[in-house]
């Protein structure tokens, strides 16, 4: 059960992937992707599988840099591409033996 209710705080909608007849504003979609996540930045942090933006998968980039993450703790992702932060917190879920296969996904407010 513990696992189900983190795997469900896991995040990221891959609204990136949409072509331009899809999305009027995939320009604002480009540089949501390629801009760094910053110090204050709010962002919803859970499952690719299960994307929810609830106050439990929401998350706040401390001044040092970091997001307070379930079983992990604090998390350097400030200053990273979101996909480049979704790679290092599934990395870090993996390595340190919480999942088999950790699919992250970030969302900005």
């Amino acid at each position: 059960m513990r696992k189900l209710i983190i795997i469900g705080c896991l995040l990221v909608v891959s609204g990136c992937s949409l072509s331009p007849t899809q999305h009027p504003a995939q320009s604002q979609v480009t540089e949501w992707a390629n801009r760094s996540i910053e110090v204050a930045e709010e962002l919803w942090i859970c499952n690719a599988n299960h994307v929810e933006t609830t106050e439990a998968t929401r998350h706040v980039v401390d001044s040092d840099g970091t997001v307070q993450l379930p079983l992990l703790g604090p998390v350097k992702i400030a200053g990273l591409r979101p996909i480049e932060a979704e790679k290092v917190i599934t990395s870090q879920y993996t390595s340190r033996g919480f999942y088999r296969n950790a699919d992250v996904k970030i969302l900005r407010k």
